[in-house]
């Protein structure tokens, strides 16, 4: 049994044995395989973490010789490290890594507030925290990767940290919160839930002078540091307290959760689902502040909202993993959001690796509606949740029409936005599909994330850079950031990374965000077994990398296969409809972009487990 901790202080218990770190580079090797449980990293991504600029000649070797001695550390235990000629894999149970415990503390711990319980909520994440003391990652020497993971849980963190006060404050603890809040808002002046939670708390407390002052000090710092106005839920907020609005306090001084976004002064009609809850549910997910390249697509879905007269609007998005569906349908949400006062749903249909069934869904939307509705069967309660509602409903992440057909809303108030990786042709709905973007389209998002004046210096290197990424959206946006995160590259050093396509997967990765992991989701499609040809189709993939010629012609395939002509365009078009191959020509294929280094990737994996 082994223990590995990253949320602080990085060590190792082995046995009896516990080791710290201490700067050396085996401990960054260590955190990288850590930080990335059961996943392959790479020793040039290792290589590239350890030395960044200026690797010495002998960095594999190094890498090899750090690996050697974690395994000592680790000791009884160093089987849990499996080798093969490019990269290591350090395999950890969830209970054997901090993080793994303090993510599902923090899940459970939201879906306890999610569901009307916040004294449960409070409990885990009180002990999610507590496994969460402080800054993580301490005691090891952070290349752009370990940096990327520093923010991405320091983020993690501020979340579960409002989330607490979230359910502390649904259980009447507001005075006790002041002083902690007071403390949050001071150290991250730029989180608008924090002020809205203080304002929350002095309100409670009899003080709604205070609680105008909090928000009269959010606005300045919001103003002077991003030269933006407070967001929608604060200045409600702020009316909400201006009218000494009723949703403010606790009803009856019963515990009653607090939802993640501020509360809405909107009045609530009696019988209305929200009749229990002090706002309306806003669950949509931020939009990014880099949208651009489907204004027209944007355009669509709000024609189709328009156009549904006394039928509820269904609009299904669909394009393969990295094209931006879902980045889409939240903007879409987000700009119709004033049309649905009754709530703002979202919910993942993916979770744990696996897909939820549509009653899943329907229970997990029906506990948000009305967590007392009870008896019968769970769509029908769910219709009778939604009759006479405004609410609009997002479900991203969508394998196949079987997931959403039975939620389909059947109240005109009731609008439904679908995220796929695939068309849903079965579906009756307003069918949007997203691609790859024009090269001028990926030139406007690099100029977004990375910033105008240095890309503009070199339009050469930035062309050439949005062609080795494929002008694949999610690429784009992660060269964009690794270019903002190093300012002392220029865009055509980011270009020549790029052109290497043995390690172009790898420079194409920056925090949780990957190009390999999106086109790893496209390839899932073909491991379900759920169409015919997804056997074919996954076996002529893991040989597409060594495919010498960029054109794939359709008798060429049926030969390889040993199958008909009608067989093999079957399986080609499967991979066409998952992201992974392009139609040139009648008959004739591509792969497409950065597939094909994707597929030798696969193949060395499959040569290696023969």
């Amino acid at each position: 049994m082994i223990s590995v901790q990253i949320l602080g202080q990085v060590s190792i218990c082995a046995g009896t044995a516990r080791a710290n770190a201490n700067g050396s580079k085996m401990w960054t090797v260590a955190t990288m395989l850590a930080s990335h449980p059961n996943t392959f990293v790479s020793i040039d991504r290792l290589v590239d973490e350890v030395w960044e600029h200026d690797p010495p000649v002998s960095a594999v070797a190094n890498i090899r010789t750090y690996v050697s001695g974690l395994r000592r550390v680790l000791g009884p235990a160093s089987g849990r490290i499996s080798g093969q000629r490019t990269g290591y894999r350090l395999e950890l149970d969830p209970s054997e890594l901090d993080l793994s415990q303090f993510e599902r503390l923090v899940g459970e711990g939201r879906t306890a507030l999610g569901n009307g319980r916040p004294a449960e909520s409070a409990l885990s994440l009180h002990r999610a925290l507590t496994l969460f003391p402080g800054p993580a990652l301490v005691g090891v020497r952070t290349g752009g990767a370990l940096t990327g993971v520093a923010g991405m849980l320091a983020e993690q963190r501020l979340s579960a940290m409002d989330d607490l006060y979230s359910a502390e404050l649904a259980l009447g603890h507001h005075a006790d919160m002041v002083s902690p809040l007071r403390r949050h808002v001071r150290a991250h002046p730029l989180r608008e839930r924090g002020w809205a939670q203080l304002m929350v708390a002095l309100y409670r407390c009899g003080d709604p002078a205070a609680a105008l002052a909090a928000f009269g000090q959010a606005r300045a710092v919001l103003i002077t540091e991003l030269g933006i106005e407070p967001g929608v839920h604060l200045r409600s907020l702020q009316q909400a307290v201006l009218r000494r609005a009723a949703e403010l306090d606790l009803p009856g001084g019963a515990s009653s959760p607090i939802s993640p976004a501020p509360i809405s002064p909107a009045p609530i009609a009696p019988g209305s689902i929200n009749e229990t809850r002090t706002s309306p549910p806003h669950e949509l997910p931020r939009t990014t502040q880099w949208f651009t390249g489907r204004e027209g697509h944007l355009m669509d879905i709000q024609r189709a909202f328009d156009r549904a007269d006394r039928m509820p609007p269904v609009i299904a998005i669909h394009g393969p993993s990295g094209t931006g569906a879902s980045t889409l349908a939240i903007r879409a949400a987000h700009e119709r959001a004033d049309a649905y006062p009754d709530g703002l749903l979202y919910l993942d249909m993916r979770e744990s690796g696996r897909s939820l069934t549509a009653s899943e869904a329907a229970h997990r939307l029906l506990a948000t509606l009305d967590p007392a509705a009870t008896g019968g069967r769970v769509f029908a309660r769910l219709r009778s949740a939604l009759n006479g509602q405004r609410v609009l409903i997002m479900l991203d992440n969508v394998s196949d029409a079987g997931q959403v057909a039975p939620l389909m809303p059947s109240s005109s108030g009731v609008a439904l936005l679908i995220a796929s990786g695939r068309m849903l042709s079965a579906l009756d709905a307003h069918h949007v599909s997203v691609g790859r973007f024009t090269p001028l389209e990926s030139f406007a998002l690099l100029r977004a994330v990375a910033g105008a004046a240095r890309v503009d210096a070199d339009p050469e290197a930035a062309a050439s850079v949005t062609v080795a990424c494929g002008h694949l959206p999610t690429a784009i946006r992660i060269a964009g950031g690794r270019l903002a995160s190093r300012p002392e590259w220029s865009v055509a050093d980011l270009a020549h990374r790029l052109r290497d396509d043995r390690t172009r997967l790898d420079e194409l990765c920056i925090s949780e965000l990957s190009v390999r992991s999106c086109l790893a989701r496209n390839y899932e499609a073909l491991t379900g077994g759920r169409d015919d040809v997804d056997e074919p189709a996954h076996r002529f993939l893991t040989e597409l990398g060594e495919h010498p010629a960029a054109a794939i012609y359709l008798p060429d395939v049926a030969a390889h296969l040993n199958t008909s002509t009608r067989d093999a365009e079957a399986t080609l078009m499967r991979l066409v409809d998952v992201g992974l191959l392009d139609v040139t020509a009648p008959g004739r294929y591509a792969p497409a972009p950065l597939v094909r280094e994707f597929a030798k990737e696969l193949s060395a994996l499959d040569l290696g487990s023969r």
